[in-house]
This record gives structure tokens, sequence and C-alpha cells, in this order.
């Protein structure tokens, strides 16, 4: 069993560092799969009569609230914070993939551009 893809990677040959744990990466694949199965079934469901499509009202163009915008800053400055610091040191995110990311090491520069 290979602990990271970049172990796989090696023992078929290829030198590429990616800092993707195995069993998370199957996880991954295992929810995007059970994903479309799901819609699948329910499109087949909803053919045979058995659900019933229901109507929603979306208006469309309504300017966004403030909630909002708080919500797309914090989340543009958490991308940008660990965006920036990731792309000057891969290294770090290779060997220590969660212990970078629930760190408190970042880019303020790349934080507030991603605010």
């Amino acid at each position: 069993m290979y602990p990271t893809i970049t172990e796989f990677l090696k023992s078929i040959g290829i030198q590429l560092q990616l800092p993707i744990q195995m069993f998370g990466f199957f996880v991954a694949i295992a929810f995007g799969v059970a994903a479309w199965l799901l819609s699948k079934e329910l499109q087949r469901k909803q053919s045979e009569g058995l659900l019933k499509p229901t109507s929603k009202v979306i208006t469309v163009g309504a300017p966004a609230t403030s909630f909002d915008y708080i919500i797309s800053g914090l989340l543009g400055f958490f991308i940008g914070f660990k965006g920036l610091y990731i792309v000057f040191n891969y290294n770090e995110l290779v060997n220590d993939p969660p212990g970078l990311i629930l760190s408190l090491k970042g880019n303020l520069i790349g934080g507030l551009l991603g605010l």
C-alpha cells in the first residue's frame, strides 16, 4: 500500500512530487462516483413517476447582500493567504499537506490580494 500518490509514481518510474494522500484520493473518487450514481437513480425514479418535480421562485439579478460580500472576502483572503505561500513553499506542502493547511503560515500580501 502506498501512502501517497508520489510513492506510487516513484514505484513505476515517474518522478513527480504531488501532495495527494492515497486514501483521501480514493475517498474523493468514491464520493464522485456515488454522486453520479445518485443523480442517475433520481432521474430514473423521476421518469417512472415516483418523484414529482417542485417549483421554486428564484430572483435573478438581485443585488448581493452584505453577508455575501463578507463570506466572499473571507474565502478570497484564505485562498490568497494559503495559495501564495504554497506557491513559494511547495516542498513544505508535499512533506506535510494537512500540517501546512491547518497552520497559521501564509502570505499576508496574497491574502490581501485575494480579499
